[in-house]
């Protein structure tokens, strides 16, 4: 690891597959004391988004191959050895995501 790979707007929007998802996104109280008080909450809130964009895992694909790296399909991720991706946010929050999604 430690190596990085950059990638330009362009790069984003004309080497890739592009996506659209269509989500809603509902928040169940889950750390409202953190929040500023907008509005009542009662027990969550909902709302529908649409995502455009590339998908993660392609980029990742593309970032490996220019370097040589571990691909999703040659990771062994099918017999449970795959690697993860870990994210961690300015406000500590953390997710990891198997590389096979």
């Amino acid at each position: 690891g430690g190596g990085g790979s950059a990638f330009s707007l362009r790069d984003l929007r004309e080497t890739l597959p592009q996506a659209t998802l269509h989500a809603t996104l509902q928040c169940t109280g889950n750390r409202c004391n953190e929040l500023e008080p907008t509005a009542a909450g009662g027990i969550g809130q909902v709302g529908n988004a649409i995502w455009q964009g590339v998908w993660l895992r392609d980029l990742l694909q593309v970032a490996a191959s220019r370097a040589g790296g571990v691909t999703p399909e040659s990771s062994g991720s099918n017999t449970g050895g795959g690697g993860h991706i870990h994210a961690i946010g300015r406000d500590g929050y953390e997710i990891s995501i198997p590389l096979e999604k």
